[in-house]
C-alpha cells in the first residue's frame, strides 16, 4: 500500500521539481514541523495528525527546527538587552535621586 503511494506521489514530484525520494511521513513530518513554527498549539497539531497521547507528537515531531532556534536565540538577545536598558535606568534613577538627596 505504502509503496503504491510512494509510486503514485513519483510524477507530480518530479513536475514539480521536488526530490522524488520524498515520501508521504517526510511530507507529514515537515507539515508539522512548520505547524511548530508557526506556533500552532500542541493540542491542535495532535488532533491535526490523529494522536491520542501527547508524547507520541512531542518525541516523533516536535524537534526543535533551525528556525525554532533562531527564534529562541533572538528573544535571549532581546530579554538581555531590555534586562541592561532597566539596569541603567534603575542606575540612573538612583544616580538622580543621590543628586536630588544631596542638594544638587
Amino acid at each position: 500500500m505504502i509503496k503504491t503511494v510512494q509510486n503514485r506521489m513519483a510524477r507530480p514530484l518530479k513536475i514539480a521539481g521536488l526530490n522524488a525520494e520524498l515520501t508521504p511521513h517526510s511530507l507529514r513530518h515537515t507539515h508539522t514541523s512548520l505547524l511548530a513554527e508557526a506556533g500552532v498549539s500542541l493540542e491542535q497539531i495532535m488532533d491535526r495528525l490523529g494522536h491520542p497521547d501527547e508524547q507520541i507528537t512531542k518525541n516523533v515531531y516536535l524537534h526543535v527546527t533551525e528556525e525554532m532556534k533562531k527564534e529562541a536565540s533572538q528573544k535571549f538577545k532581546l530579554m538581555r538587552s531590555l534586562f541592561y536598558i532597566s539596569y541603567v535606568i534603575i542606575s540612573l534613577a538612583n544616580h538622580f535621586k543621590t543628586l536630588i538627596y544631596k542638594g544638587f
